[in-house]
C-alpha cells in the first residue's frame, strides 16, 4: 500500500503545483525584486512628473483612463491561459539576456512587477497626501 494511496498522490500533485508557482522566484529572484522596488520608485515620484504629464493629457480623467488601459492591458498579457509569447516582439531584447527563451517567459511577469510595485507607490503616496 505505502505510496499509492490518494492522499500521497494529492500530496505529490500539490507539492508539482507549488514547485511550478515558485519556479520563477527561485530562478529569477533578484530582477523580480529590482522591478517590483522601480516600480514602487516611480509610483512615488508619479506626483512629482504630474505637471509634465498634464500638458500632454489636458484632463485627469484622460491621465487615468491611459493608466487604468496599461494596467489592464499588462494583466491581461499576464493572466491569459495559454501564452506561448508576449504581445512585444521579444527578439528586439534579446540583447538584454543571453537567453531570449528566458526573457520570453519572464518579461509578461516582470511587467506585472512592476505594475504591482507601481501600484503600491501610488498606495504609499496617498497615505503621504492623506496626513
Amino acid at each position: 500500500m505505502g505510496l499509492y494511496t490518494r492522499f500521497f498522490q494529492l500530496l505529490t500533485k500539490l507539492l508539482a503545483l507549488l514547485e511550478k508557482k515558485i519556479s520563477f522566484l527561485k530562478k529569477a529572484f533578484s530582477l523580480a525584486l529590482l522591478f517590483l522596488l522601480v516600480g514602487f520608485l516611480f509610483g512615488n515620484c508619479f506626483g512629482t512628473f504630474l505637471f509634465f504629464l498634464r500638458k500632454i493629457f489636458f484632463w485627469d480623467g484622460l491621465l487615468v483612463v491611459a493608466l487604468l488601459s496599461l494596467f489592464e492591458f499588462v494583466s491581461s498579457v499576464h493572466y491569459r491561459k495559454h501564452r506561448k509569447q508576449g504581445v512585444v516582439p521579444i527578439e528586439d531584447f534579446s540583447y538584454l539576456w543571453y537567453d531570449s527563451q528566458r526573457l520570453t517567459q519572464f518579461f509578461p511577469k516582470l511587467c506585472n512587477l512592476f505594475k504591482i510595485g507601481f501600484m503600491f507607490g501610488f498606495f504609499v503616496d496617498a497615505f503621504k497626501v492623506g496626513s
